[in-house]
């Protein structure tokens, strides 16, 4: 090991264990973009849970580099307030 190897692996190592960084992506259809993720072999995590956001899925690029998937949640139908009866 050449001088500074055992540092200079720590380092590197630290430096990996703190990525706390993360690309998102907002897209219309998430189903839609998980097919076609997989069918180019690219492994997708689906979160089975939907959010009052949206809903989530997350992925890997090459490196390893965190991606998440956003599809927001459609608005509420507006509410119409109903009339009061008459007195």
């Amino acid at each position: 090991m050449g001088v500074g190897g055992g540092k200079t692996h720590a380092l590197i190592t630290l430096y990996h264990l703190l990525k706390v960084w993360m690309l998102n992506f907002r897209i219309r259809d998430l189903d839609k973009m998980a097919v076609q993720l997989r069918a180019a072999g690219i492994a997708v995590e689906i979160d089975p849970q939907s959010y009052l956001n949206g809903r989530f899925a997350s992925l890997h690029d090459p490196e390893g580099n965190p991606i998440q998937l956003w599809q927001p949640a459609k608005p509420a139908a507006p509410r119409v307030a109903s009339a009061a009866p008459a007195a």
